[in-house]
């Protein structure tokens, strides 16, 4: 039940609790399991927002208590916006409840396999798109480096001239960094949307395969799909803090600065965002091949005995 302000947005912990939890929450089926609260009015909070936490929370049906935080705690108003938010828990407690029963009866190993098939289905038509964006990303900070290699050359030649002919290279720095990153900035968001969907059917699959550790050509797939993934976002990895500190630095001299400095910041934070999510997958992996290896291991010492 986050309670939702501004500034829960702006919170890195805030942020990743979210999306852990809702990961959990996906994997199992259970959605409703997010009730958000909107206690201060957010703006842009919408399910088509480009920030995925704030469209996460749309897509959760959050209660709005913006006027009610006004009321007194004694007021009827409150009182029944309390009931209401109690009844609605109830519901979702009974019906995860439901849910988890049926799971339950249902749950054989051969539906387990088949779950578990569809699972790696769907990783395996959301990785390409994730990866692609990933290599994308490479390549227009590539283009990125070359630009601002030529561009500093052209500044440090030019240092000793007049300071005129150096504004028009800062200005040329904007007009000429900005759309480069802005798309980097666009390219994570995607990346971060990815991220989300294929962060509930990896925790599913690796709940599979710790319940199945017979699995073992399964293992192997769920690991390489992690390496690939990690070895696509850090090859190309790099913040844009360096440059957005210096555009922060030059916002006095010349206009469109400062918004560089943002759109960089903004990269940023979604590019941690997404490590965010890839350390939880190598996590998990972690998890499950030392599990597996002990599952192993144990077979061997009973077959030996």
């Amino acid at each position: 039940m986050p309670i939702l302000s501004p500034r829960y947005f702006r919170r890195e912990e805030c942020r990743r609790e979210l999306f852990a939890f809702a990961s959990q929450a996906a994997s199992l089926g259970v959605d409703e399991l997010i009730c958000p609260i909107l206690y201060v009015p957010v703006d842009g909070l919408a399910v088509d927002s480009p920030d995925e936490a704030l469209s996460l929370v749309a897509r959760a049906q959050y209660e709005s208590w913006v006027d009610l935080r006004l009321c007194d705690e004694r007021s009827s108003e409150h009182r029944r916006a309390v009931n209401q938010l109690v009844n609605r828990l109830a519901e979702v407690a009974s019906e995860v409840g439901r849910r988890q029963t049926a799971r339950e009866a249902e749950q054989t190993e051969e539906n387990e396999r088949i779950g578990l098939s569809e699972t790696l289905d769907a990783i395996r038509e959301l990785l390409p798109e994730w990866l692609e964006a990933a290599e994308t990303d490479g390549l227009i900070r590539e283009q990125f480096l070359a630009t601002d290699a030529m561009l500093e050359e052209r500044k440090r030649k030019l240092k000793t001239g007049p300071a005129g002919a150096r504004y028009m290279v800062l200005r040329q720095q904007v007009a000429e960094y900005l759309p480069l990153v802005e798309r980097r900035a666009q390219l994570a968001e995607r990346l971060l949307r990815k991220t989300a969907e294929l962060n509930p059917l990896v925790t599913r699959a690796v709940r599979i395969v710790t319940a199945h550790p017979e699995n073992e050509p399964v293992l192997e797939e769920l690991v390489d799909t992690v390496r690939r993934a990690g070895e696509a976002y850090r090859k190309h990895d790099g913040p844009m803090e360096p440059v957005s500190a210096w555009a922060r630095r030059h916002a006095h001299e010349t206009r469109g600065m400062l918004n560089l400095a943002r759109v960089c910041e903004r990269h940023d934070a979604l590019r941690k965002e997404v490590g965010e999510g890839l350390r939880g997958w190598t996590s998990d992996m972690k998890a499950l091949t030392a599990g597996s290896a002990r599952s192993l291991l144990a077979e061997s010492h009973t077959e030996t005995n």
